[in-house]
Order: structure tokens, then C-alpha cells, then sequence
């Protein structure tokens, strides 16, 4: 959502912390679109990227940093790479999440 909204939706920070105290399970959930979806920004009325530009955050958010931009010293949600296609990105992530496994089935794809 967020390259499609111009930054008006950003992703947020999240995780599970158990405040209870006690045992408790967590399951995530993420849908996305076919791998071959180009991502192209939706046209947006003017108001909506007048409020981006007028947000410091929602104008300077980034994407999730790949392994190379992490190597280099960017980090967190600081890539400015705007993928074209959603596998791409997807495969970003993936190969962020799993090191290993990239490095053991797909050598020469983690960077």
C-alpha cells in the first residue's frame, strides 16, 4: 500500500510482546497480490499528497532495507528502491528473513 499511496499509507513497526505473563500463541497474516502485480502509485487527489508532503514521516518513510543496503549502512525502513513488480520486493524480504536458506538453495541471490 504504501508505494501504490504515494506514502500516504506507511508500513508501522510491528511485533508481538506478551504483557500477560502467561503462555500465548501469535499468527500473522499477510495478503498480497500476484508476484507479476506491477506497482505503480494510484492517482491520488491532490489533498492526500499535500498531507505526505506536509507529514515528515509519511515524506521520509523508505522501505524495508535489503541485505546489500544493510551491508552498505541503511538500515531499518530506509530503502528509497521503488521495485516495479511485487515478486521483486517480495523476494527482498524474503531473502532478508532467510539468509541461510538463500545462501544454501539460491548462492549468489542475497544481495
Amino acid at each position: 500500500l504504501q508505494l501504490v499511496t504515494h506514502n500516504y499509507f506507511i508500513a508501522t513497526p510491528h511485533r508481538v510482546v506478551n504483557k500477560t505473563g502467561r503462555e500465548r500463541y501469535s499468527s500473522a497474516f499477510f495478503y498480497s497480490p500476484d508476484l507479476n502485480t506491477v506497482l505503480e502509485p494510484l492517482p491520488l487527489a491532490a489533498g492526500y499528497i499535500n498531507r505526505v508532503n506536509a507529514s515528515r514521516r509519511h515524506r521520509n518513510e523508505g522501505l524495508m532495507a535489503s541485505r546489500s543496503e544493510m551491508a552498505a549502512g541503511i538500515g531499518g525502513m530506509g530503502s528509497r528502491v521503488q521495485p516495479v513488480v511485487f515478486g521483486e520486493k517480495y523476494w527482498q524480504r524474503w531473502v532478508r528473513s532467510y539468509p541461510e536458506i538463500a545462501r544454501k538453495f539460491y548462492p549468489g541471490s542475497t544481495g
